[in-house]
């Protein structure tokens, strides 16, 4: 919309920004380079984009973001990561005995060796198990010890799996769900920026546009103003015209060169405004070079549906997708906070087979052929006194999230204002330059008309610098109001979200 050229299609990833260019037509027919001699850098607004996406710190920012919270996410999923345990203990104590006929020796002596490795590992499920292989060397200096030594092991396996609290994929999956979202947030505000970049880079360009045009009507007007001072000259010279009349022509030339001044005092601003835009700044080399943009606005008598555009904003717009994160984020905390308003019920268990033998192979062989079982099952109950802190959390997060919908609320009711305001604005600038187009025509054929009368000798200088005044303003309106048409659509598509896609800017 507006600007129509050959363009490529565009990435932008969220590790690195790129945004290239077609190299072809008057537009960027120069590349990176931008089509510069010595003292001229012609830019076109594809051009200042780019260099906008590529150079700007805000984004580069922004777009560490993204990968900061993968690293939640890896967190969050490493909580049920296995866990390999493994326990090597060697002891030994001498301790003396009150009984020594039945021990055997007046100092009991022991010593011994643990070996015991695992695994255990959190479910999603909320539960959590653990798988453990116990081995034992046991020798003392007891006389009724049998065996001595004693090679004892275990194979047991234990679990617990809550009941109430703390029960279920939705309580137990919340960490890794909101992380996730957390970073589609996070992509989304690298979107935003990105738009909001691309946005100010639009209006900055065709200020720089108007401010070249409008000071090539004020040195047309300063020439009109010239010729009349040469023609004055001329005729009072020759007695034809009093001297005042080169006066007020000498008056105008020098109004006119005022405005000359003032204007490229614009031009000049909106230069350095669009190289601190684009970074060109940041090159000292470029800092007196003088920008010149390739692109002129158009302007296309197109209607916008205000229905397709809610809509489209509706499915494009980046805060409006953060916003429905959000909301998905405080819907998860809600169910875990009421979650644990429940008292613990946990179903806790265990299995596991036994061997004790002189010899550590043959307590393996006990455990293979599992002659010792033991198991063990049961509730566990824990109930809160009060449950004060369960009860505060599920209170916060139940006002968060009805807080988050009147936000939500607002913010669509919000963007059907925005957009609603956008298109009456793209209405009303195709509405002004229809009307500075008939009044620019009007003025110029008011001036036409005032020129023979002042040659016929009925209308003075100062009747004719007016008219040439009025000309002038005329045609800086008709500029303006086809300026404001351009950056009316520009914002139109900031406020759909899809001012990206206009310029074919993709994220990967």
């Amino acid at each position: 919309m507006g600007i129509k050229w050959d363009r490529i299609r565009h990435k932008v990833p969220f590790v690195f920004v790129t945004f290239l260019l077609l190299l072809g037509g008057s537009a960027s027919a120069h590349g990176d380079d931008a089509a510069r001699n010595e003292d001229v850098m012609r830019l076109s607004l594809q051009d200042c984009i780019r260099l906008a996406l590529n150079n700007n710190p805000d984004i580069k920012i922004e777009e560490f973001n993204p990968q900061i919270l993968d690293t939640d996410i890896a967190r969050e999923l490493a909580k049920f990561d296995p866990v390999w345990t493994i326990d090597i203990t060697d002891e030994r104590s001498e301790i003396p005995t009150a009984t020594s006929f039945l021990a055997g020796a007046d100092i009991s002596i022991v010593e011994q060796i643990n070996m015991n490795t695992g695994i255990e590992q959190k479910l999603i499920t909320g539960g959590n198990y653990e798988l453990k292989f116990y081995n034992n060397r046991y020798e003392s200096n007891a006389f009724f010890q049998s065996p001595n030594p004693a090679y004892g092991t275990n194979l047991l396996w234990e679990w617990t799996q809550p009941l109430l609290k703390d029960f279920g994929k939705t309580v137990n999956e919340s960490g890794i769900v909101i992380a996730r979202n957390n970073k589609e947030i996070s992509e989304e505000m690298f979107k935003s920026q990105v738009i909001r970049t691309v946005l100010e880079v639009e209006k900055v360009y065709w200020d720089m546009v108007y401010a070249i045009e409008d000071l090539k009507v004020k040195e047309l007007s300063l020439k009109e103003a010239k010729d009349l001072l040469e023609i004055n000259k001329a005729k009072v010279g020759v007695g034809l015209l009093p001297p005042i009349e080169v006066l007020e022509a000498e008056t105008g030339v020098a109004n006119r060169s005022l405005d000359i001044i003032s204007a490229k005092d614009s031009v000049r601003d909106a230069s350095d405004k669009l190289k601190s835009m684009t970074h060109i700044i940041d090159d000292m080399t470029l800092w007196d070079m003088e920008v010149e943009p390739t692109d002129s606005p158009v302007v296309e008598m197109e209607r916008q549906d205000i229905v397709n555009c809610i809509a489209t904003a509706f499915e494009n717009r980046p805060d409006y997708l953060m916003s429905k994160k959000d909301i998905l984020n405080k819907d998860i905390r809600l169910k875990v906070t009421k979650n644990h308003l429940l008292p613990t019920l946990d179903l806790v268990g265990s299995f596991g087979v036994n061997g004790l033998d002189r010899e550590y192979e043959s307590s393996l062989n006990d455990i293979d052929s599992a002659d010792f079982p033991s198991w063990s099952i049961g509730l566990s109950v824990k109930v809160p006194w009060g449950n004060q802190s369960a009860r505060s959390d599920y209170m916060q997060s139940k006002l968060e999230k009805m807080q988050i919908l009147v936000k939500f609320k607002k913010l669509e009711q919000d963007i059907v204002m925005e957009a609603r305001e956008a298109i009456r604005q793209i209405e009303t600038d195709l509405n002004r330059i229809e009307s500075n187009k008939i009044a620019l025509q009007l003025e110029e054929s008011k001036l036409e008309t005032e020129k023979k009368r002042f040659e016929e000798g009925l209308a003075t200088s100062h009747n004719l610098l007016e008219f040439q005044n009025d000309v002038a303003e005329a045609r800086s309106n008709s500029l303006k109001a086809t300026i404001d048409y351009n950056k009316s659509i520009a914002n139109l598509e900031n406020v759909k979200g899809t001012l990206f896609k206009k310029w074919d800017i993709k994220f990967e």
